[in-house]
Order: structure tokens, then C-alpha cells, then sequence
């Protein structure tokens, strides 16, 4: 870069200069900026740090099922319901425990 700038005062004198030596140092001067046009850099594009995107979970699709596969899922689940249902009352085990305490 230094170097460039030394030469380009060399012909500024040879031309004439800052100091007014008459019309025709400019006008070279400025034939010669329209032949040089300095090149633009071009700009490096920053890399955009990639985010881990979180996967989006895929819906299953609902298989369809049969009205008897329905019917036999409903069954099973009634089924399942009142088992359930007869568990729940533990009144045995309640009884137990007291005939327990009465023993002591």
C-alpha cells in the first residue's frame, strides 16, 4: 500500500500538481479516473451458525378398524371395567384388620 501511494504523488507532480499549474492537469486528471475504476471487494458472507432444530414427531396415522374389531375392543374393555369394579370394594381386608385390632 505505501508503495502505491509514493508513485501516485510522482504524477500529480508531473501533471502539475495541487498548486494550480493551469486547466490541463485536471483534466487528465480526471480522464484518468473514468479509465481506472477501483474494484469493489466483494463481501464475505458470514456462515450462519445452524440452531439444532428440534425434529418435528410424526403423527401415526389411525389405522382403520372394522366395526366387529370395534365391537370386540369395546368387550374387552367392559370386561376389563367390571373386574375392576369387583376388586374395589376391600371390605374383606378392612374386616381383617379390625378383628386384628379386637385380638390385641
Amino acid at each position: 500500500k505505501k508503495k502505491k501511494k509514493k508513485k501516485k504523488k510522482k504524477k500529480e507532480e508531473e501533471e502539475g500538481g495541487g498548486g494550480g499549474g493551469g486547466g490541463e492537469g485536471k483534466k487528465k486528471k480526471e480522464e484518468k479516473k473514468k479509465k481506472t475504476k477501483k474494484k469493489k471487494k466483494k463481501k464475505k458472507k458470514k456462515k450462519k451458525k445452524k440452531k439444532n432444530k428440534k425434529k418435528k414427531k410424526k403423527k401415526k396415522k389411525k389405522k382403520k378398524i372394522s366395526a366387529s374389531e370395534e365391537r370386540r375392543k369395546n368387550v374387552r374393555r367392559m370386561k376389563r371395567n367390571a373386574r375392576k369394579e369387583e376388586k374395589k370394594p376391600c371390605e374383606k381386608k378392612t374386616r381383617q384388620k379390625r378383628t386384628e385390632r379386637f385380638r390385641i
